[in-house]
């Protein structure tokens, strides 16, 4: 049911269905240049400014926003206030520049709707760092995308990062950012996520007689049944949830009219962390002379550093979660990339980069 709802969503047709899934995405998605192998180009949104006299009231946006910093938290974090204190001298004309009248695009949406565990914590803190020093008082961010009050919208400067995306979120944000990478990596880091606290959980569509203490003992049974001897339908689930979810963003974006600004491969902050930074900026309507500038760019690399080695820092503000290194995936997951190439959908998803 679910795959013709998403058929039909995408207007493709029931003839379809009977094709695998990651071949209608494939062919849905994969004729956008550069989308399949490297971060897609960026496509600047249409200006939305903010009215000359509007005032960003935080507490406006409800309880949508009651974690959102400047609710919760600063919307910049203690490396990011040092870093600013430190270079002021050097920053200060590339701040200018950013924050003279039409380079950020205040009163702007931007949503970061990256897949689950595809680098999109890195997506959303490179967007909300971009926002905290454009936008300044006028930013909200945080976690959780969802329908704004209309006081807010245009007033407020929104940055929010977000993985289940609805038709109300669609229609209100100005941009929308995703990020994906190997979805053999994704599916390893759902497996260890919290040590495997998202692995063999009991699923939805399950159908139980039993309540109470008794139910609870079924779920308990699954899950270590899972665990000894169900890997390879495990890992197959799990690729197939995040195949809908990613698709999920850009068929809801579409049924608004609206695209996905930019879609980061995560290998590319590895492999051209500058030029991601610099595209980043650009999808979220940030002008060329600031999302170019040197000094800003450097900045924003040194807190994607800072981030990675220490992700247990100031949470609140960086939803930042944990960081799993090669030799970790090795030895939890070598398993999981052949069990993956069994199910032709993953299959195919992971020979176009996700």
């Amino acid at each position: 049911c679910v795959t013709l709802a998403v058929l039909s969503s995408m207007g493709l047709g029931v003839a379809l269905t009977m094709q695998p899934l990651a071949s209608i995405f494939v062919q849905t998605w994969g004729a956008q240049p550069g989308l399949r192998l490297h971060s897609s180009p960026a496509i600047p949104p249409k200006r939305r400014e903010a009215p000359a006299r509007a005032t960003c009231n935080p507490e406006a946006a409800g309880e949508a926003a009651k974690k959102w910093c400047p609710n919760n938290a600063s919307c910049l974090t203690k490396f990011e206030k040092k870093y600013m204190e430190k270079y002021s001298s050097v920053l200060r004309p590339s701040l200018e520049k950013l924050r003279s009248p039409g380079c950020y695009p205040r009163g702007s949406y931007i949503a970061t709707m990256g897949n689950y565990r595809t680098g999109s914590t890195l997506l959303y803190n490179i967007a909300r760092l971009w926002g905290a020093l454009g936008a300044g008082d006028s930013l909200i961010s945080g976690f959780g995308c969802r329908k704004l009050p209309n006081e807010v919208i245009g007033a407020c400067s929104v940055v929010c990062k977000g993985h289940q995306y609805d038709h109300d979120t669609a229609r209100q944000a100005d941009v929308v950012l995703m990020s994906r990478r190997d979805p053999w990596e994704s599916v390893c880091s759902l497996k260890m996520h919290e040590g495997g606290k998202l692995w063999c959980k009991w699923r939805r569509e399950f159908v139980s007689s039993k309540r109470g203490e008794e139910l609870e003992a079924e779920k308990n049974d699954y899950r270590k049944r899972c665990w000894d001897s169900m890997e390879e339908e495990e890992a197959q689930y799990q690729c197939r949830q995040l195949m809908m979810t990613q698709a999920n963003v850009y068929i809801k974006r579409r049924e608004v009219g609206g695209i996905v600004n930019f879609d980061a491969w995560m290998p590319d902050h590895k492999s051209a962390p500058d030029l991601q930074v610099r595209e980043i900026a650009k999808a979220m309507g940030v002008c060329n002379e600031a999302a170019e500038d040197p000094e800003l760019i450097k900045f924003i690399v040194s807190m994607e550093n800072d981030l990675h080695d220490n992700p247990d820092a100031e949470r609140p503000t960086t939803r930042m979660h944990d960081v799993f290194t090669d030799e970790q995936r090795k030895a939890h997951c070598d398993r999981l990339r052949p069990f993956l190439l069994h199910d032709l959908d993953c299959k195919m998803w992971m020979e176009h980069n996700g």
